[in-house]
C-alpha cells in the first residue's frame, strides 16, 4: 500500500509540475498590447510565452489529486 501511495504522490507532484510549467503559455493567450501582464504589470509583449497543446487544465490535475 505505501508503494502504490509513492507511485501516486510522485504522478501527482509531476503533473503538478507540469501543469505549473503552462501556467505561463496560459496567461500569454489573454495578454494584449496596451494592457498590464498579471504577473510583471508590462504593457508591452514582444515575447509571450506559448500554450502547449498537451497542457493539462486544473480539473485534471484535481482529479489526480482526489484519488
Amino acid at each position: 500500500a505505501t508503494n502504490k501511495m509513492q507511485v501516486a504522490v510522485r504522478a501527482y507532484e509531476n503533473m503538478e509540475r507540469r501543469w505549473l510549467s503552462e501556467q505561463a503559455g496560459i496567461l500569454a493567450l489573454h495578454l494584449h498590447d496596451g494592457e498590464s501582464c498579471p504577473v510583471c504589470g508590462s504593457t508591452n509583449h514582444p515575447q509571450k510565452a506559448t500554450e502547449q497543446s498537451n497542457a493539462i487544465d486544473e480539473k485534471e490535475l484535481n482529479n489526480l489529486r482526489d484519488k
